[in-house]
């Protein structure tokens, strides 16, 4: 989705960047909940003081793929971790001015998925995940403007999907 959002939003106005930042996998071999919660927490540091700091300083939008602090929220909720010690670990952080939930449905997610493994793409899995971002979603007010928090429907084309979230950065920024 960062790629397709480089190819519509002018690089002079915004930061891309994606969450994880200082790696790509291995939270899952960790044995328990709490150390994947560390471990965001830990990479969440480094991700805003190299990239989110300066961006702020110098006045830039910052699109991110993923908010860590929300996802790790879901994710160790889903897992079972009290999500007061979560919103307490990621709580640092300032809150975004947008966050924007691309809404897939199970189904279309485990046909997309590249890897799928049963543990980590269950349609089980992925129904409770999907449910859990929409109360994450609800619970932060109306959708719109004057919450931030809006859903688009990720069961369209990439492309069209970009295009959607597109036009809530142009409209939110006005």
């Amino acid at each position: 989705m960062i790629e397709e959002l480089r190819k519509v939003l002018d690089s002079k106005e915004f930061v891309f960047t994606r969450e994880p930042y200082t790696f790509s996998g291995g939270v899952l071999d960790l044995k328990y909940p709490m150390q994947r919660l560390f471990r965001f927490a830990e990479d969440q540091v480094v991700h805003y003081e190299e990239v989110l700091k300066p961006a702020f300083e110098a006045r830039m939008n910052v699109v991110s793929d993923r908010v860590a602090s929300v996802s790790s929220l879901i994710y160790r909720q889903y897992e079972g971790v009290d999500c007061c010690i979560s919103k307490t670990v990621h709580g640092f952080l300032p809150r975004p001015d947008v966050i924007i939930i691309i809404d897939v449905t199970a189904e279309e997610l485990f046909k997309r998925a590249e890897k799928k493994s049963e543990e980590h793409y269950s349609l089980a899995r992925a129904s409770i995940l999907r449910k859990l971002y929409f109360e994450y979603a609800m619970s932060r007010g109306p959708l719109g403007r004057s919450t931030g928090m809006f859903i688009v429907d990720g069961n369209k084309s990439i492309t069209d999907v970009a295009i959607d979230v597109e036009n809530i950065i142009r409209t939110f920024l006005k």
